[in-house]
Parts: structure tokens; sequence; C-alpha cells
């Protein structure tokens, strides 16, 4: 595939899940190793962060049907190769390089994951915000900012 056939492939499927011609938050977090690939707490965030209208993209929505079956149905988080984690992780690095992603929003366990890391740190180097997002109480998102260079541990 050519590179620009690819971007173009890559900002439609991230169009999908957020109006990327807007500013728009990239939603990062572990996966690997967490039961379906933590999809049911990425899927729990982008609703609570859309609900209160925050534009983002969820790496967990951008996946074809094969892949969201296979990870959707892994109790173990195990089940890609490492080429799936290889070409998933340059396409959600290209979403967070897009103009338009304003950072990364990052949910618990973030620093724990290559992949979480891999893409704070491409949006620190851009000198986009890294926000960590927790629920209160009432189910509301709390977004905290983390200070350059407390999230890069690589």
């Amino acid at each position: 595939m050519r590179t620009q056939d690819y971007l173009e492939y890559v900002y439609s499927l991230a169009s999908n899940g957020a109006d990327t011609d807007k500013p728009f938050w990239y939603l990062s977090g572990p996966m690997s190793g967490y039961p379906q690939y933590n999809f049911p707490a990425f899927a729990k965030a982008a609703e609570t962060l859309r609900g209160f209208g925050y534009n983002l993209v969820s790496p967990a929505e951008l996946d074809d049907p094969e892949v969201y079956a296979a990870v959707i149905n892994d109790p173990q988080g195990t089940s890609l190769d490492s080429d799936d984690h290889a070409r998933l992780l340059a396409r959600d690095l290209v979403i967070v390089s897009l103009p338009n992603c304003v950072g990364c929003m990052v949910l618990p366990g973030w620093n724990k994951s290559v992949g979480a890391l891999a893409e704070t740190y491409v949006a620190e180097v851009l000198g986009k915000q890294i926000v960590a997002f927790y629920e209160d109480i009432a189910g509301g998102p709390v977004l905290l900012p983390l200070e350059r260079n407390e999230h890069v541990t690589i």
C-alpha cells in the first residue's frame, strides 16, 4: 500500500469514532494481557467522555470485524501476534500525530503498557497534552494533566 493511501485509510478509520476535522483526543491505555484486551474499559471511558462532550478516538473502536471478534472473545488478552501488534500500534501512532489530535487521555495502567507509552511519547514529542482519565463517584470524568516528562519512562 502506498504511503498516501495508508494515511488516508488511517484517517478514515479515525473519523469513524470522532470528528477528526475538529480537535480530538486519543484514548490510550493498556490492552495486552487484559481480558478482552481491555475493550470494556475503553468502551466505558469513551461513552463517559463523549457524554460530556469530548471528541475522541478510541483504538478499541477501529479494528476490522475479524480482529474485534478475536479480541472480544479473548479472556487473557493474548490472541494477537506480534505482527498484529506492530500493525495496530503503527496505525495508532499515526492517529496521535494527526494535526487535530489534542493529545492523549490515558486510562489507569497506561504506564505499564508499551503501546500507551509509545503513544504518549509521540504526543509529548509533538507538544500535545497528556491527561489521566478517571471516573468520579458519580460517573463523571476526572482529568488530571500530567506534568511534562512525568509520563515518559521509555
